[in-house]
């Protein structure tokens, strides 16, 4: 697994059964045991912890192209959020899903059983579930 900062400061916490801790930023290493490491790296203002069974990581450093993606990503956030409330805003934008054949069948059953729609009726009704001519 590779992870990219975003700025180069962060506290990493790794937890792993068999697995390796890579840094290609300058870091400090508060704890190393067999399964775990902890790693600061520049002032430790971030957390980031990772927890895996077995899998190496990789921390690269901060990078110009790394740091316009959280721009990015919030411009689609908020398209997203706009998208969300304008439906909100209308509920009859959306319509419902079909519901599947064997639904529609059961209810039409149901409804012959009640005695809201007859024989006749209800074999027509199958008929054109089944799309017969």
């Amino acid at each position: 697994m590779e992870i990219g900062l975003i700025a180069a400061s962060c506290t990493c916490d790794y937890h792993t059964a068999s697995g390796d801790l890579e840094c290609d930023e300058p870091a400090r290493i508060i704890r190393e045991g067999r399964k775990d490491r902890m790693v600061i790296i520049g002032e430790g203002a971030g957390r980031l912890h990772v927890k895996t069974v077995s899998g190496d990581l990789t921390i690269k450093p901060a990078s110009s192209s790394l740091a316009e993606e959280p721009t990015a990503a919030r411009a689609s956030a908020a398209r997203d959020s706009e998208a969300e409330s304008q439906t909100e805003a209308d509920p009859e934008r959306t319509t419902p899903m079909t519901p599947p054949a064997s639904a529609r069948v059961r209810d039409l059953l149901e409804r012959l059983a009640r005695g809201e729609v007859t024989v006749d009726e209800a074999a027509a009704k199958l008929d054109e579930t089944r799309g017969a001519p």
